[in-house]
C-alpha cells in the first residue's frame, strides 16, 4: 500500500507499445483506487462471516466493478475492440498456466461480463461525481441508522440481558433422612428448591442431558442426596414458564460451579446407541402406525395427544403420538431406552399410533443411575419395550455403535457447609 509495485509477465518486452501501455493504465487506476487495501478489508470481513452468502455476494461484485472501472480508465484512452482482444488473449494464456500468487487484470472468472460491458458504447462510463458519492454515503448512514434500534429492540426482547443468572444460595445441605419423593421445583418469587436429589441428577437437569451422557463421574454422585434451597435476585419475568426454565437451568450450573467446585467439558465418543428401523421386510408400517391427516405444526386450538390428535403422552399402560414426524417420538424414545436413538426407518410426514403397553416389567420407570455410560448388552425392560414397538408399529430397536455428545466430569468437590 505504502510502495505500490506493478508486475508484467516476462515478455512485455516484446509487447507493443499500445498492449503495454493499456495495462499498464489499467493497474495504475487500481493503485489510484487503493483497491488492494480495499480487497484485503473486504477478505477479512468474508473471514469472520465466512457462513452468509450474501457477504461473498459482495465480495465477487466488489471485485468486478473494480476491474470494470479500471476497464473504464483505460477506454478512455485506447479502443474497446482492441482492449477487448487483450483481455480475451491475456485470459486464455493466464488458463494454460498454473495460478499466479497475485490479481491479473484479465482472468477468464466474470471474462464475458467485463469483455461485455468493454464493448457497449451505450453504458455510462468515468468516474463517479461527488453528487453521488455523498448520495450513496447518506443512504448508507440512513440505512444504518434504521437497522441499528431495531437490533437494539430485539437484544433486549431475546437476551434479557437485565436477567439475573445467579441464586443467591440460602442453604445447600446433605440429606440424611429416606424419603422416597424426589424433586426439583421452581416456586413464586424466584424460589428454586430441590428435594433428596442426587448430585448427579442436578447436573443432568442443569445441562439438559441424558443420563448416559453424563460420564466420568465419581460413584458418591449418586449415593449422595441433597436438599437445596435457594432464590434469585429477584423474580424474573416469565420464570414459571419455559423461558423461565431456561434460565433456571443456567442458574444451576452456576451454583453446582460455585458450591460444587464442578468442572466439566463436552466431548464426543463413540458409545452403544440404538437405530430404529423397519422391522417387516417387505418395509411397510405396522397396523396401528397410521399416516396422520392432522399436521400439528400449524398453528391452531389445542388438542389431547394419541391418534387423530397432536403431541406425545406417555403412560405406564399406553404410549399415544399424533400430528408429528416420527423423529419428535424417537428423540423422547432415547430418554426411556437410556440411549441415542437413530431414526432409520425412512419415513417421512407426520404419525398417529396408540401403543399400548402390556403388564409385565415398566420400562418407563427410570433405573438406578449409573455412573458411566450402558454397556452394549439390552436392557431386559427395553428388550420388552422393543417387542411391543415391533408387534404394533412393524419398528424395531436394532443396536449399533454411533458419536454421542457427552458431558465429562473433570471435578467435582462436596459442598462446605452453610
Amino acid at each position: 500500500m505504502l510502495r505500490p509495485a506493478i508486475v508484467l509477465p516476462v515478455d512485455a518486452e516484446v509487447w507493443l507499445h499500445e498492449e503495454l501501455a493499456r495495462a499498464l493504465i489499467h493497474e495504475l487506476e487500481h493503485v489510484r483506487r487503493a483497491d488492494w487495501a480495499t480487497q484485503f478489508a473486504a477478505r477479512v470481513v468474508c473471514a469472520f462471516y465466512w457462513f452468509h452468502p450474501l457477504v461473498w455476494i459482495g465480495w465477487h461484485r466488489l471485485g468486478l466493478e473494480a476491474e470494470r472501472s479500471c476497464n473504464d480508465e483505460v477506454l478512455r484512452r485506447a479502443k474497446a475492440t482492441d482492449y477487448a482482444h487483450q483481455l480475451v488473449f491475456l485470459a486464455e494464456r493466464f488458463s494454460n498456466g498454473t495460478r499466479g500468487p497475485l490479481l491479473g487484470m484479465a482472468t477468464c472468472r466474470e471474462l464475458t461480463t467485463r469483455v461485455g460491458a468493454v464493448l457497449d458504447s451505450a453504458q455510462t462510463r468515468g468516474r463517479a461525481g461527488a453528487t453521488r458519492v455523498i448520495t450513496a454515503a447518506v443512504l448508507s448512514a440512513v440505512i444504518v441508522a434504521m437497522v441499528g434500534p431495531l437490533r437494539a429492540i430485539e437484544g433486549r426482547a431475546g437476551q434479557a440481558p437485565s436477567v439475573p443468572l445467579k441464586l443467591e444460595v440460602a442453604s445447600v445441605r446433605p440429606n440424611t433422612s429416606e424419603p422416597d419423593e424426589r424433586s426439583i421445583q421452581r416456586t413464586p418469587g424466584g424460589r428454586f428448591v430441590v428435594d433428596n436429589l442426587p448430585l448427579r441428577d442436578l447436573i443432568i437437569f442443569a445441562y439438559q442431558l441424558q443420563d448416559y451422557q453424563l460420564v466420568d463421574a465419581p460413584d458418591w454422585l449418586v449415593a449422595e442426596r441433597f436438599n437445596i434451597v435457594a432464590k434469585a435476585e429477584r423474580e424474573p419475568s416469565g420464570w414459571l414458564d419455559e423461558i423461565g426454565l431456561g434460565r433456571s437451568r443456567i442458574m444451576m450450573q452456576n451454583l453446582l460451579v460455585e458450591r460444587f467446585s464442578l468442572a466439566v467439558h463436552k466431548e464426543t465418543r463413540d458409545l452403544p446407541i440404538f437405530e430404529l428401523t423397519l422391522a417387516r421386510s417387505d418395509g411397510k408400517p405396522g397396523p396401528k402406525l397410521l399416516q396422520s391427516t392432522t399436521n400439528c405444526a400449524v398453528p391452531g386450538p389445542q388438542r389431547t395427544a394419541g391418534p387423530r390428535g397432536c403431541g406425545m403422552t406417555i403412560r405406564p399402560e399406553q404410549i399415544l403420538f399424533g400430528g408429528f414426524p416420527l423423529d419428535r417420538f424417537v428423540s423422547n424414545l432415547s430418554g426411556l431406552v437410556h440411549r441415542i436413538v437413530v431414526d432409520r426407518t425412512g419415513l417421512t410426514g407426520n404419525w398417529d399410533f396408540e401403543l399400548s403397553l402390556p403388564p409385565g416389567p415398566d420400562p418407563l420407570t427410570p433405573a438406578t443411575l449409573p455412573p458411566s455410560p450402558p454397556q452394549p448388552g439390552v436392557d431386559p425392560k427395553v428388550a420388552w419395550l422393543s417387542t411391543a414397538l415391533e408387534e404394533q408399529l412393524g419398528l424395531q430397536l436394532r443396536p449399533a455403535r454411533g458419536p454421542v455428545e457427552v458431558l465429562v466430569v473433570d471435578g467435582v468437590k462436596r459442598p462446605t457447609q452453610n
